[in-house]
């Protein structure tokens, strides 16, 4: 036990059981643990297909939990605790650039920090290969994609994102939390292809709710 724990509460970061240490609880460790499991999957941008690579069924209970809590609560052990969980996910000896599929102005705004840059960042720093680099914005109005059809989906973020770098690599990792129809990180994909560079893109999330448009 740290002095500072007999002056701080620290609770889990999912079902809020009082912790000494780290973001979550033992019990609600070990939950998650049983239900990783690494699974690869592709989204296709135009005829081409990208490997999709996440840890979780986004139906699980537990899972949905905890990136509901990402999404809500600016928790620094929490997003050491997703750092991991992300690097699990990660192609084997994988070097490159890691970036993200940027959240919804509104989102940002109203809690302040985007629940995937903020663990994509610390997954990279200590890893060899690895290096965090921002190279896509998201701009203009679009509604929260959970609630729509998968076509609404594509229409609704459809030439929402740009890229804001002129040096782009050529070896890209996209994380994002959840994929459903991956129209989301098809966008930020297309993106980064509009730039003239034959980039080589590997798509990597947390939780997926085996919804695609196509199957390879």
């Amino acid at each position: 036990m740290k002095l500072s724990d007999l002056f701080f509460d620290r609770r889990c970061g999912i079902c809020g059981e009082k912790i000494y240490e780290g973001a979550v609880c033992g019990k609600c460790e070990k939950e998650i643990a049983s239900h990783i499991n690494v699974r690869s999957r592709r989204i296709y941008v135009g005829t081409k297909g990208y490997e999709v690579r996440y840890l979780f069924d986004y139906g699980v209970p537990i899972v949905k939990d905890l990136l509901f809590r990402l999404k809500r609560l600016s928790n620094k052990d929490l997003f050491k605790y997703a750092a991991e969980l992300y690097a699990l996910a990660l192609p084997e000896n994988f070097e490159g650039f890691v970036t993200n599929c940027p959240r919804r102005g509104v989102g940002k705004r109203k809690y302040g920090y985007d629940q995937v840059e903020a663990p994509c960042r610390i997954m990279c720093k200590g890893r060899k290969g690895l290096k965090y680099k921002h190279l896509v914005n998201r701009h203009g109005l679009s509604k929260e994609q959970k609630m729509l059809s998968q076509n609404e989906r594509a229409e609704n973020v459809k030439d929402k994102f740009r890229v804001i770098k002129k040096d782009i690599p050529k070896n890209i990792l996209i994380c994002d939390d959840v994929i459903t129809t991956g129209s989301t990180v098809g966008e930020c994909i297309s993106a980064l292809q509009k730039t003239g560079n034959n980039v080589s893109v590997t798509v990597v999330c947390l939780a997926s709710r085996n919804i695609f448009p196509r199957e390879g």
